[in-house]
């Protein structure tokens, strides 16, 4: 609800200060996104809950990968979803695929033990990240999303990172 309220004044005030056909020139120009992120950190240790059939397999790097795990990657977003898979190894961050019955049901990534500036907070080397995170349509509704991070998360807190955070947009 506050996401509502903070939107309508800032739409209200906007559109007060440039008018009604300014403002649209104002949040294309400024590149004003129409959600906003939201940093979700957590410090303890949640109790996973099960998905019949899940098996969240960790991969330090893309090359770990079968070709089988990569190509529904390749078959739902093209080559460009296989050069985003392979930046995100590249800067360092580790790859977690949710099996479910044999297939890929989702990805996570996550970093531990580095300073970094994913968020906009600051992130020092006892905290780790979880970076992005997605569930193939023909999987989604069954609670793998929060099953995957909450794995991801308890094992990097068992690990010893004090924080684990990570992030989520809220669209219209």
């Amino acid at each position: 609800m506050k996401f509502a309220s903070d939107f309508i004044r800032r739409f209200g005030r906007v559109r007060k200060e440039h008018g009604f056909a300014g403002m649209f020139y104002h949040f294309f120009r400024n590149r004003v996104p129409l959600y906003k992120s939201l940093i979700y950190c957590t410090n303890v240790i949640s109790e996973s809950r099960k998905v019949q059939g899940l098996n969240i397999i960790r991969y330090s790097a893309i090359s770990e990968l079968s070709s089988q795990e990569i190509e529904p990657f390749v078959c739902h977003g093209g080559s460009g979803a296989l050069k985003t898979l392979e930046k995100i190894s590249a800067d360092g961050a580790e790859l977690w695929l949710g099996h479910l019955n044999d297939q890929v049901a989702g990805i996570c990534s996550s970093k531990y033990g580095q300073r970094n500036s994913d968020y906009f907070v600051p992130i020092n080397e006892n905290a780790a990240t979880i970076l992005s995170s997605f569930v193939f349509p023909e999987h989604r509704g069954r609670g793998i999303y929060p099953a995957m991070i909450r794995k991801v998360s308890n094992t990097r807190r068992s690990e010893g990172a004090r924080d684990v955070y990570t992030d989520w947009k809220a669209g219209d």
